[in-house]
């Protein structure tokens, strides 16, 4: 009876959180973990902990079992069943996000070998493919990128549809990251024009996904992307009003849809709020970029400034050499060491 229960009402959390509603998707999911030490060495106890560890979009803090992922068994790092790529994959999403980017443990290294022809690959392995490829863009770790861009086409190409989305927003983020809007487009048409509009959101979700969703819509000329998703990012701050990185997203998504640099500045108020700090560095160099484009070049060196120390602070050396390059069209040279990444934690 006790397992049925908690079944069902994992199935019902999950409902709710993929149609975007955190809050009660959580408290479905705490309702029942005091009851699950029973069965962590089971799929449903697995499942509390996975489920548990995808909590933070809807807090803005990581839940306390993000860290006891840490602890799940080492056979994850040698077995391919569904069970053991949710775990391998929840650690990952746990240690790379929010916060800054840790340097990913070599036990993980194996998992971006691109798949064996035949061998299903599951989705929350495609999740840690995404995770793995966004710290190298942030870290400008060529060799890391070139792995990941190589098992972003074989997500792309073998996998089911939702592993395909996984493969092609990667694939979407590696392009913008080397300038090519265009080809960030297209790959994000891979599985269909009006696919692009649904490519977001993964699972697990990134409630700042949209941010550089619609960075690509702009550069590439695509005002109905650049639309929808500033759209789905304010449905989701009305399901969750009450979370900082949801309401900082579509603050910031609304800025540099419109152009408005009270929405920008609102933004990094949000995010001040939530513990992102790459959100907020992120919301930081585009309000500073926009105000001093409108001739404010104090403040918006003020704002690059506090953009480059924490983009240091969390070892984005690609992002930092992004914003020295903006202050040093500003007439500023900042330079700041990039210090060794935290390697535990949020």
């Amino acid at each position: 009876m006790r397992n049925a229960a908690l079944t069902l009402g994992l199935a019902e959390a999950v409902l709710d959180y993929t149609s975007g509603s955190f809050g009660p998707a959580l408290e479905k999911i705490e309702a029942f973990s005091d009851g699950d030490r029973g069965c962590r060495a089971c799929p449903r106890g697995d499942g509390i902990q996975v489920a548990r560890s995808c909590s933070p979009p809807s807090t803005g803090k990581p839940s306390h079992s993000a860290c006891r992922l840490k602890a799940m068994p080492q056979a994850s790092e040698t077995t391919r069943d569904g069970r053991c790529a949710c775990g391998r994959a929840s650690a990952a999403v746990s240690s790379c996000r929010p916060a800054g980017l840790p340097t990913p443990p070599r036990r993980w290294q194996g998992i971006v070998a691109a798949p064996q022809k035949g061998v299903p690959v599951a989705v929350l392995d495609a999740v840690f493919a995404v995770t793995l490829g966004r710290a190298a863009i942030h870290t400008g770790d060529e060799p890391q990128l070139r792995r990941c861009a190589a098992v972003a086409q074989e997500l792309l190409g073998t996998g089911t549809p939702a592993v395909q989305r996984h493969g092609a927003w990667l694939l979407a983020l590696l392009a913008m990251g080397e300038g090519d809007a265009a080809a960030a487009l297209a790959h994000l048409c891979a599985l269909g024009k009006d696919e692009r509009l649904s490519v977001l959101p993964l699972f697990p979700p990134d409630v700042t996904d949209k941010v550089p969703l619609v960075r690509i819509a702009l550069a590439a000329g695509d005002g109905e992307l650049a639309r929808s998703a500033m759209a789905s990012a304010r449905e989701r701050l009305r399901l969750n009003p009450d979370v900082a990185s949801i309401a900082g997203t579509a603050a910031h998504t609304e800025g540099l849809v419109t152009g408005d640099t009270d929405h920008l500045a609102l933004a990094v108020k949000r995010f001040e709020n939530a513990p992102r700090p790459l959100a907020l560095a992120s919301a930081l160099e585009d309000a500073g970029k926009a105000v001093a484009w409108l001739g404010n070049r104090q403040e918006g060196v003020a704002l690059l400034g506090r953009a480059l120390e924490l983009y240091a602070q969390a070892g984005a050396s690609w992002d930092g050499s992004r914003v020295r390059g903006r202050l040093r069209a500003l007439g500023v040279r900042r330079r700041l060491a990039i210090g060794a990444p935290p390697q535990h934690g949020w």
